[in-house]
């Protein structure tokens, strides 16, 4: 039996934040657009292709952000990888899992990790609506 009562078991800190994640696309005419999780899921399992993009790279975003409610209130990360594209427009499978097996077998993926500029971060913190 604990000494302490049933409703002091856990620190008393309040809940002010939620975490939630964002996704983005960079499109090469008009910028950083976002895209929902399930269309990425579909992209990287070959269900989903962008023909316009065929046998190019695409940049793709994951922002991590706090949230207060509905709204996003701060970028707490912000990850972009790039994805190699074949010639129908799919993600290149072989490459993007050479990505994955290089990250498990300790490899720390940089080489593969695309570099984001001070104007993608602000882009996408625009599209977040994040000042």
């Amino acid at each position: 039996m604990s000494k302490y009562p049933k409703n002091e078991c856990a620190l008393p800190l309040p809940v002010t934040t939620q975490q939630g994640s964002r996704y983005f696309i960079e499109k090469p005419d008009s910028g950083w657009k976002p895209i929902s999780g399930s269309r990425v899921i579909a992209f990287q399992r070959g269900k989903l292709c962008i023909p316009e993009q065929a046998n190019k790279k695409v940049r793709v975003a994951i922002a991590d952000i706090e949230m207060n409610g509905n709204k996003p209130t701060a970028l707490s990360n912000l990850t972009i990888s790039e994805w190699q594209l074949d010639e129908i427009g799919f993600v290149d499978q072989a490459a993007f899992t050479a990505r994955i097996v290089e990250k498990i077998d300790g490899g720390d993926g940089e080489s593969r990790e695309a570099k984001f500029t001070p104007e993608d971060l602000e882009s996408i913190k625009r599209r977040l609506g994040i000042p």
